[in-house]
């Protein structure tokens, strides 16, 4: 999402506080950023006057829809299968050692694996153990930040 916060939300929202929605525009503005709230969901900004802040709000939470729930996204057009978030993700050793030595794990993979290599391009195949999702969540971003091709990002 690239610094996109909730003030930056909260600032194209009517700012009305009607809790319409059944809460306040800033609780609300956390809520579309969060992905648990649509702009749809806030009656005053479907008003022809919010037209311009309603399309805006839309260009920013739409890519959170394709996102998992840690929010990440992969691209897999963007992928070129260089396998490099394979072995940079650092949940992955703990289920394939092949991954410590610069290697993508032999097929058939082992269970956990969060990365891998399937017909040329990178697959998120256990997200349920990226350090995103379980508890204690961290702020994880190695596979984001190793990606050459910009193919993974994480949308929160």
């Amino acid at each position: 999402m690239g610094g996109i916060n909730a003030l930056d939300v909260y600032k194209l929202l009517p700012k009305t506080n009607c809790k319409k929605c059944g809460m306040l525009c800033m609780q609300f503005a956390v809520e579309l950023l969060k992905g648990t709230k649509q702009p749809e969901d806030c009656p005053p900004i479907l008003e022809p006057k919010n037209a311009q802040n309603l399309e805006k709000l839309r260009a920013i939470t739409e890519p959170l829809k394709q996102a998992t729930e840690t929010g990440i996204v992969l691209n897999e057009d963007a992928c070129d299968g260089c396998g490099i978030c394979v072995i940079a993700c650092p949940v992955n050793p703990r289920f394939s050692l092949e991954c410590l030595s610069g290697k993508a794990p032999d097929l058939p993979l082992p269970k956990g694996i969060i990365y891998a290599l399937e017909d040329g391009k990178c697959k998120i195949k256990s997200i349920e153990e990226c350090r995103r999702y379980t508890p204690p969540r961290t702020n994880c971003r190695v596979c984001e930040i190793y990606c050459p091709r910009y193919a993974i990002e994480i949308k929160t």
